[in-house]
Formats: structure tokens, C-alpha cells, sequence
């Protein structure tokens, strides 16, 4: 029962059974309940499964045994994965996929039937679905043709870059089974955190498609970050908590399942109210927000009614704008003025890219801070004026003003701004 459960909180096995039109000519032997199809239904308590299809795999002795095996095969994947998150996407395509082709459609409650014909039909095509993928997972070469980044693409196609990966993800793996069980959640994340960072450092994100000739320039910023990475956790000398969990985030409500390894994530599956400055209270006279424009969402700003900015979420790039660089603020901040004195003030607009930040004020100047490796700041240049992370990328702590054009002044006159992951703009009054 327990390899069951694995498999159905590691893959999120099924969406349901396919409907079938009540025919008064069919037999009623044809037609019988889920539990009396099943011989292992009520040995291994099926019935605390309400899904039909995860049923199956739990009460048919031969999908139960598949299960196990695809259990193993998929956490010998995950753990493989510097990033886990990548086996989300690709088990629940492979889920979908999988009941199409199966005819397992839509969703029914376990007091509905499936005929004799149909539960054969349906249970053999799992199996053989199942016995597939599992050899799949088991391909050594799976892991490379399964890349769907373009770091990992790069990695795969350079033996040198392909072992100074495993190196790491080995070491990193070693001192997370250390923690306990939160600890290492956490640990996880804050592991798929560095390579996010990562693939964003070496100008990798957003170019899956990229042919990997047009993206090779980034082959030594990967090796340099995992070697950097590395010798930082052979340092730690066996103590994880010298490397993970040093910034703790804030407490959630809730916590919410995230499909790959059985993992959850802090969340909060209903409104609540942001926290004031310092903890106390709650931000009020807000007049617009602004989140970071990824699947991610890794930082917020707030404008309030007094023309001040407020933020909060990761800041490893300086994207909070509070004159510092760090793993995350789970507090909102005050964005700080030029040169990290006071703070800014007089602000209409805000804008929140992949990392970095922009300010439009009053006056039609436009003022940007965060990651600068791509020119996104519009300060002429894509190598400061700071560097942010143990990975030296360029980026500025304070807000900077964009520069007008040629370089020359600031930029004026504007009345819109908008933020990408890598790029800014700006709409100029005519």
C-alpha cells in the first residue's frame, strides 16, 4: 500500500474513468463496482482513493507491482534532476497523455462502474503505458534527451560539464539527506533556487530553442558556477545547515502539494492580507502591484497612495531595491532613493521583470535596480555600477535612472513603462 501511495503522489496517477451510458439491454454483470473488479481493493484500503484510475493501480495486483517499480524509476529520476521542479511538467504531460490514450477522460466519483469490456481494455493499455515509461526512466540516456532547458542541453552536450553537474548535484544530495524532513524541503528549493540563478547569470533563460552553437558562450559561466558551487559544499565539511536554511522563510498558512517527489511548498489557497513594515499591521493605500513576469513570480512591488514603493520576495539581485543583496525578504521593504539615501518618492507607476525593477516618477523620469547583465537597467551598460550573489552578477542595489538616448541625460517624458524577463520599455509622450 505504501508503494502505491508513493506512486500516486509522485505522478498524480490518473484523472478518472470514462463515463458509460446507462443501456438497459447490458447485462448488470457487465457493469460492476470498482471494488468487486479489483482483487487487492480492500486489502490495500483502495477505498481511502477516490479517484477510479489511481484505484486501479491500487487494486489490481499486476498495476500494483508496476507501481512500485515506477516509484523507484521516478524517484531515481528526481534525484538525478538539480532542479526537480523539471519532473513536474514532465511526468503530469506524461499523466495526460497516458489517460487520452488509455480513455481515461474527465472525472467520476468511486460509487460509479466501469463495464467488464472497458475495465480490460482500460487495464491493459495501462500496463503497457506503465512498463514503457518505466524503461524510459531507466534509459541512462533519458536524462539528456529529456533536457528542456537550454542550460541543460549545454550540459549534456559536453562530457566535462556533464560531471561537474553529477559532481555537484551529488554533493548537494549528500548533506540535504542529512536534514529532516522539512529542513530538506526546504533545502530543495533553495537547490533549485541556485540553479535558476544560475541558468539567468549565463544569459540561458528563455532559449530552449536556441541552436546550442548560439548559446556555447555560456559553457563557462556554467562550469564556473557549478566548480564555485562545489567547492563551497565540500567546505561545509559534511554540515548542511552551513550551506542550507541560513535565511528561514516566514511561515505559510498552508502548505501545497506539489507534484514531483511528493513535495509541498508553502502557500495559501485563499486571499491573505500582506504584512505591514517590521511585521506589524498590514500595507494599506495601495494603488498598484507588480509581479515579477515568470512561472515563478519571485518578487512584488507595491505603490502606495504616497507616492512610495514597497517590496518583498528573493532580492539575490537586488531587485527589492532596500540597498542590499540577499536570498529574500519575506517582509515588504521600503525601496530606498538614489544612492541609498532616504527613498523614493514622488513614484506613478512600478514595473517588476526577472529580476530587476522599474520606477516611473512624476516628473517622467524613469528609474530602474535589480540584475544588469543584459543592459535591462538602461544605465548604458550591462556590467554594474554593483554585483549581487556569489556569482558576481552585475546589478544595482539602489535605484539608477535610465539613461536618455545616446547616453546622454536622463530619459524624460514618459508615461508608460513595462518589464520582461531580460528587457525594458518605455512610452514616451508624443
Amino acid at each position: 500500500m505504501r508503494a502505491i501511495v508513493l506512486a500516486v503522489v509522485l505522478i498524480q496517477l490518473g484523472l478518472g474513468l470514462p463515463a458509460r451510458a446507462e443501456d438497459s439491454s447490458t447485462p448488470a454483470a457487465s457493469n460492476r463496482p470498482v471494488a468487486a473488479t479489483l482483487p487487492l481493493f480492500e486489502k490495500n484500503q483502495c477505498g481511502s482513493i477516490k479517484d477510479p484510475a489511481d484505484q486501479l493501480f491500487c487494486g489490481d495486483p499486476e498495476l500494483n507491482g508496476l507501481a512500485t517499480k515506477l516509484s523507484a524509476a521516478i524517484r531515481g529520476r528526481v534525484e538525478r534532476l538539480s532542479d526537480r521542479r523539471l519532473a513536474i511538467a514532465e511526468n503530469a504531460e506524461w499523466i495526460t497523455n497516458r489517460n487520452s490514450s488509455c480513455g481515461i477522460f474527465g472525472n467520476q466519483t468511486t460509487s460509479q462502474t466501469i463495464s467488464n469490456q472497458d475495465f480490460s481494455a482500460i487495464r491493459q493499455c495501462l500496463l503497457k503505458e506503465t512498463e514503457e515509461r518505466i524503461a524510459i526512466l531507466e534509459d541512462p540516456n533519458f536524462d539528456c534527451l529529456a533536457a528542456n532547458t537550454a542550460a541543460g542541453a549545454l550540459i549534456c552536450s559536453d562530457p566535462s560539464l556533464a560531471i561537474a553537474e553529477a559532481d555537484l548535484n551529488d554533493h548537494a544530495l549528500a548533506l540535504i539527506a542529512k536534514l529532516k524532513e522539512d529542513e530538506a524541503r526546504n533545502a530543495y528549493d533553495e537547490y533549485a533556487r541556485w540553479i535558476r540563478n544560475r541558468d539567468r547569470k549565463c544569459g540561458l533563460v528563455g532559449k530552449e530553442n536556441v541552436p546550442l552553437e548560439d548559446v556555447s558562450s555560456s559553457e563557462d559561466c556554467l562550469a564556473d558556477f557549478m566548480n564555485a558551487k562545489t567547492a563551497e559544499l565540500i567546505a561545509a565539511k559534511g554540515d548542511p545547515k552551513r550551506i542550507f536554511g541560513r535565511h528561514q522563510a516566514s511561515p505559510s498558512p498552508e502548505r501545497c502539494f506539489s507534484p514531483f517527489a511528493g513535495d509541498s511548498l508553502p502557500c495559501s489557497t485563499v486571499p491573505v492580507q500582506v504584512t505591514g513594515p517590521s511585521g506589524t499591521g498590514h500595507l494599506t493605500h495601495i494603488t498598484a502591484i507588480s509581479a515579477e513576469p515568470s512561472a515563478n513570480g519571485l518578487h512584488v512591488m507595491a505603490l502606495r497612495s504616497d507616492g512610495t514603493v514597497w517590496s518583498w520576495g528573493v532580492d539575490d539581485l537586488g531587485q527589492l531595491g532596500n540597498g542590499k543583496s540577499e536570498e529574500f525578504d519575506n517582509l515588504p521593504s521600503q525601496v530606498v532613493g538614489p544612492n541609498g539615501r532616504g527613498h523614493l518618492q514622488h513614484v506613478v507607476s512600478i514595473a517588476a521583470g526577472g529580476g530587476f525593477s522599474m520606477a516611473r516618477l512624476a516628473d517622467g523620469s524613469i528609474w530602474t535596480w535589480g540584475e544588469n547583465s543584459s543592459g535591462q537597467l538602461g544605465i548604458g551598460n550591462a556590467t554594474g555600477p554593483s554585483v549581487c550573489t556569489s556569482e558576481h552578477t552585475p546589478c544595482s542595489l539602489v535605484p539608477v535612472p535610465v539613461k536618455g538616448a545616446d547616453g546622454a541625460g536622463k530619459f524624460s517624458g514618459s508615461v508608460a513603462i513595462s518589464a520582461g524577463q531580460e528587457h525594458a520599455a518605455a512610452l514616451r509622450a508624443p
